[in-house]
């Protein structure tokens, strides 16, 4: 799985920025100095504005990464999820086929009108939570003493209730273990999915203070091009202007929304 695309354009406008800052800052500092130094009063000093920039780029500089790493982990994080699904999955499917083959058996014996009353479903779920409770509903119908199994309809053949949680608990407890494994890959992904939330806000303040600080130097120097360039964008944060609009064309050619994720604590342990 890769980045989403909102965090891919985050770290294309920040290094557009930098870059910036790093190709025309001095340069931009001495059109400032130039301008400026007829108002400072007699001995003051004029601001070092070059420091001033190389400050917010460090600063730039920093919130990337810790967004660029907390992306990484939370991308790594969904990947683990793969392999607990799939063991779910195929739980799901052996639970299915030992619930539908038992309960066959048990109609067959002692007729359909049986089946409900004794703790069969009438149709076994498909959603892996729902048919745990429905298999472990039924092993306590088939452990409780007090609820012997019917006579049979016509032949001298029965089940025992050994013989049927012999062939149902297994089933169920792999069931139950795959669960408890997805559940908690889900309660991983939520934290991570938070950090890496907190840090791309963190990141959008950064950014936007950089940025407007970085047009307000630019333009004041004249250099209207190169303020445009990093202009932060008012419609996509951490993004500029240039960079929002290419994603917005982007999305217009493709037709495609950005993938979404699930909100906070409503992963899933059962979803797909």
């Amino acid at each position: 799985m890769s980045f989403l695309k909102s965090i891919n354009g985050r770290l294309k406008s920040c290094d557009s920025v930098i870059q910036s800052i790093q190709e025309h800052g001095q340069r931009v500092t001495g059109i400032l100095s130039d301008r400026l130094s007829g108002l400072i009063d007699e001995g003051g000093v004029l601001p070092d504005l070059w420091a001033l920039q190389q400050l917010f780029l460090k600063q730039l500089q920093a919130a990337s990464s810790r967004l660029e790493q907390a992306e990484k982990v939370h991308v790594a994080e969904l990947g683990n999820d793969a392999p607990p699904r799939k063991g779910r999955d195929v739980a799901v499917k052996q639970l299915t086929t030992g619930f539908l083959d038992l309960r066959r058996v048990f109609e067959g014996l002692y007729g359909s009108e049986k089946l409900e009353t004794f703790g069969f479903p009438a149709r076994v779920a498909r959603d892996p939570g729902l048919l745990l409770r429905q298999a472990e509903h039924l092993i306590e119908q088939i452990s409780d003493p007090t609820r012997p199994l019917p006579e049979t309809r016509l032949i001298d053949l029965a089940l025992t209730p050994e013989l049927m949680l012999r062939n149902l608990k297994p089933l169920t407890e792999a069931m139950r273990d795959a669960l408890e494994v997805v559940g908690r890959e889900a309660k991983r992904a939520v934290t991570t999915q938070a950090d890496r939330n907190r840090a791309k806000d963190d990141y959008d303040q950064v950014f936007l203070w950089t940025a407007r600080t970085l047009e307000a130097l630019y333009s004041l120097a004249g250099e209207t091009e190169l303020a445009a360039a990093v202009r932060p964008s008012p419609r996509r944060p951490g993004r500029t202007d240039q960079q929002a609009s290419e994603e917005s064309e982007e999305a217009s050619d493709s037709e495609a929304a950005e993938p979404t994720e699930p909100a906070d604590g409503a992963v899933s342990a059962t979803g797909s």
